[in-house]
């Protein structure tokens, strides 16, 4: 039975779900997650399988923290000394409690338009909504682990407000250095560039350039490795020091009489003093980005008592972790503010 909470926009005492939409909304959530995996930026920032799991509760995750004793000597005697691993969970709970209610036009209902509509309606908000606010915001919770570190920020976050061709190669040669040296890892790290970069790159005269012409006459100028560590092109709205999520209530009509949305008041956008990322590399099972996404809700226009529309809800978890001992082995380039 529904919660007649209000504001619920549905009768009390009324089925929420007709027996049909609920494989609509399992088929819904299973093409978001397709849509994320394979479009944000920071879909490699995920936990290794083995030492993360969903907890019962929603929005929480456990991550597993190991610890084990080193090597002693091996004796022909005594055999192998006897050491100690054990494995704790520690449960985290997601800061980013998001959610939105989409009102279709009651001329071109979801369920009216049948399935395709209906997954339309939901990818292209996965693509342009929801995927940017969480690149977003774990680029800006990077920089605020890593800069709110005092025992490595000195190192590991460099300000260079403004760079040219030269300085941005050299630049990140000495980030990876950094990471190398703290983890041991010289190759498989990920360097998230902003895409401003890649324009002054391109233009540099300080490099010889190849230019890739492929059989079926395909032109390649993309540069999407350094020194054997990939590089995630990143739109440069999706790397900044620090964003302000919006609630979607204050201010979120721009004309109260007609109810007129204003899109300005939802989403994510540029905190007061924020300064653009010029790239920010990390070493595998550093960050750990977590997105929990609730099974999509769809209420018909004949359900609900204050819309005359089809309405579809999506409620989504998701925050980025990175342990302790895991910092050491980010490095962040901070640019100029953003205007």
């Amino acid at each position: 039975m529904p919660d007649p909470t209000p504001g619920n926009g549905v009768y009390s005492g009324q089925e929420v779900l007709p027996n049909t939409i609920p494989a609509v909304s399992e088929y819904i959530k299973t093409i978001l997650d397709e849509v994320y995996e394979y479009e944000a930026k920071t879909s490699g920032m995920v936990p290794d399988p083995t030492l993360a799991r969903a907890s019962e509760n929603a929005g929480v995750f456990k991550l597993a923290t190991m610890k084990t004793t080193g090597l002693g000597n091996y004796d022909v005697h005594k055999g192998y000394p006897t050491g100690s691993g054990e494995v704790t969970w520690e449960s985290y709970e997601l800061q980013c409690d998001r959610g939105i209610r989409y009102l279709a036009d009651p001329k071109e209902n979801i369920l009216g338009g049948g399935l395709a509509t209906a997954v339309a309606f939901f990818a292209n908000a996965t693509r342009e909504q929801f995927i940017p606010e969480i690149d977003a915001y774990r680029f800006s919770k990077i920089y605020s682990i890593i800069n709110g570190n005092n025992a490595i920020k000195a190192t590991h976050v460099k300000t260079e407000a403004s760079l040219s061709g030269a300085d941005i190669l050299s630049s990140v040669i000495e980030g990876l250095d950094v990471v190398s040296d703290e983890t041991g890892i010289d190759t498989g790290l990920t360097i998230y560039m902003n895409q401003n970069l890649r324009n002054i790159l391109h233009k540099s005269t300080e490099y010889d350039k190849t230019k890739d012409i492929s059989a079926v006459g395909g032109f390649n100028t993309n540069i999407t490795q350094i020194n054997g560590n990939s590089i995630v092109w990143v739109p440069k709205k999706r790397m900044m020091s620090a964003i302000t999520l919006n609630d979607g209530f204050t201010n979120a009509y721009s004309d109260t009489t007609t109810k007129t949305v204003d899109y300005n008041q939802f989403g994510y956008k540029k905190a007061t003093g924020a300064k653009y990322l010029n790239y920010v590399i990390t070493a595998p099972n550093t960050c750990m980005g977590m997105v929990a996404i609730n099974r999509p809700k769809i209420i018909t226009k004949e359900q609900s008592e204050q819309y005359d529309a089809d309405q579809a809800m999506i409620r989504m978890w998701h925050d980025l972790i990175i342990p302790k001992n895991k910092q050491p082995g980010v490095y962040i380039s901070v640019g100029g503010s953003v205007s």
